[in-house]
């Protein structure tokens, strides 16, 4: 995404935080491969991760159009209107796979998980993304989005009991600091 950024975002990006960005993203395939073997082997999630990586570039795009369009526009509106705009793209697909004949097939606490999802999940980080995406340089909008893996296997070891290695928690220090140092420097360059 940070290729995007400097051009996109017309902000000031300088070398060094490239390479605190990369220290972070080096953090965060350690914390998705799981392991050392892993790591050195490549083998972190195959064609999951492929189709992340890609989502970046398409991610970067959409986070540039969004931050020109919020210097014009209300916070609220702008937000609303790109989930809306999302639920119309769905659209074809909902009618190409005859979705509606599974709807009835939904149970209740599937329709609680589709409202937690929708509201909890997809509103309020679209709301909380565009806010921050407003006020505080792309560089640093985006170096903020390094922990996610972090914070993603944490609480699913937490609630899923799912494994949190050595390496993981390194991985995740790493993410830590090249945040941190990223932050760092752009507090210096927009000061």
């Amino acid at each position: 995404m940070l290729v995007f950024v400097g051009h996109g975002f017309r902000e000031k990006f300088v070398a060094v935080q490239a390479v605190w960005l990369l220290i972070a993203g080096l953090g965060a395939v350690l914390v998705v491969s799981g392991s050392w073997q892993g790591l050195l082997q490549g083998e972190f999630g195959g064609i999951g991760t492929v189709l992340v990586l890609s989502s970046a570039v398409v991610w970067a795009l959409y986070s540039i159009m969004l931050k020109s369009l919020l210097y014009k526009s209300n916070l609220g509106m702008t937000t609303l209107s790109v989930l809306l705009l999302g639920l119309l793209m769905l659209i074809p697909i909902f009618v190409y796979s005859e979705g509606w004949k599974d709807i009835r097939g939904i149970s209740s606490s599937g329709w609680i998980s589709v409202v937690v999802l929708g509201v909890g999940s997809t509103g309020m980080a679209s709301i909380l993304y565009n806010y921050s995406l407003k006020h505080i340089s792309g560089t640093l909008v985006a170096s903020l989005q390094y922990p996610e893996p972090l914070i993603t296997v944490a609480v699913a070891s937490l609630l899923l009991q799912e494994t949190f290695t050595l390496p993981m928690s390194i991985g995740g220090l790493l993410i830590l600091f090249g945040v941190w140092r990223v932050q760092s420097a752009d507090v210096y360059i927009n000061n």
